[in-house]
Formats: C-alpha cells, structure tokens, sequence
C-alpha cells in the first residue's frame, strides 16, 4: 500500500496504471468496514475516468491543480507546509527526514526533483522499512525486527499522521469534476490511521 500511494502522488496517474487498477478484485478483504467503502469509491473514480478518452486528460490536470500548486484550492504534498513554523517547503521537517534517511543509508537520487519530505518520498521510506522488515524476518533477527518497528512507528507518529490526514482534506476540498484524487485522499488518510494504530499495537 505504501508503494501504491508514493506512487500516485509522485507522479501524475498512467493510462496504463489506470487499466491495471480496473483489473484489480473489488472484493479484496480489507479487514476494516470504511477502507474496503474507500476502495470501492476508488474503483468506481476509475470507472468514471474510463468512461471518456478526455478524462485523462482531465485527472491530469486535476494533479497539476492539486499537488503543483496551480490550482485554486492546491494541496501541497509537502510535510514542511504543514508542519513547519513558516509553512513553506524545505524548512524543519524536512531537515529532519533527511536526517532520517542518511541514517538508515538512504538517499533520493539525483533524477528526483522533490524534496526528502514529499509525501510520495515519505510513503517510499515506510514501504522500504517494510521490505527491511521482511528480510529480518526470514533471518530471524527478532532484534532488527523491533528497531525497525521501532522506526516505522515513530516516523508514522511525527512525520505521517501528523500532517497527512489533513493534507487529504485538502485534497478532497480542492478536487474538481472527477473524484479519482478524493477517493484516493480518503482511502491514504484511513490507512495511515489504520497503519499507525496497528503499529502502536506491534510495538507494546
């Protein structure tokens, strides 16, 4: 899911990306009454897009208007705009996930032209810890395996569900015509609050 997100809000949505998400089984079991609602909503956006060549287009400039900033009601996907003391890019908190990332040996590569605390980049950091994860697991290193619970809990606490929940809103407030980008806004803000709760769970 993680994956799936950072990919969405990174870059503007594929034809083929969209064929792959009609593809996809409605009745997956989600385990939780308002994600799977979401999840429903979403494929039904896709639909909606599906429904006329133009609304490619259309969702296109929808994500210019939402997340470049373009757009009457934009809502930018950075966590400094949100959180930090001059609500701009690039102030504190994206020192602090830059921070994170060099100590966990990550780093953005040169072709990527957004900063470390873009929501996409953050969303990518948590699927990477959740590959890390997996690996600890099949080595059965219970100690790795607690750090980097450890890890994804705090960064979901400071640097996900601080901010994103209303981040999503915004995206909902500022959608135009098609209704892709708020059900995707709705169905990032449930899982971020499930994900955090279960990581509370996880860690105590």
């Amino acid at each position: 899911m993680y994956d799936f997100f950072s990919r969405i809000y990174f870059e503007e949505i594929s034809e083929e990306s969209l064929a792959l998400l009609r593809q996809q089984d409605n009745q997956i079991d989600f385990g939780d009454a308002e994600l799977a609602k979401g999840y429903v909503n979403l494929q039904k956006s896709v639909d909606q897009v599906a429904s006329d060549e133009d609304n490619l287009e259309e969702l296109a400039a929808d994500y210019a208007s939402l997340f470049l900033g373009i757009g009457r009601r934009p809502a930018h996907p950075y966590e400094s705009v949100y959180l930090g003391s001059e609500k701009i890019a690039m102030r504190e908190p994206y020192h602090e996930v830059a921070k994170i990332y060099f100590t966990e040996g990550l780093s953005i590569s040169d072709e990527v032209r957004e900063p470390e605390d873009h929501l996409a980049l953050e969303f990518e950091f948590m699927a990477n810890l959740c590959r890390k994860i997996e690996e600890a697991l099949r080595k059965d290193d219970a100690v790795e395996v607690t750090r980097l619970l450890n890890l994804q809990k705090s960064f979901s606490e400071k640097h996900l569900i601080s901010w994103i929940p209303d981040f999503c809103d915004d995206v909902v407030v500022g959608s135009a015509k098609l209704t892709f980008y708020s059900a995707i806004a709705a169905l990032t803000k449930r899982f971020v609050v499930l994900d955090n709760q279960y990581l509370n769970t996880a860690t105590n």
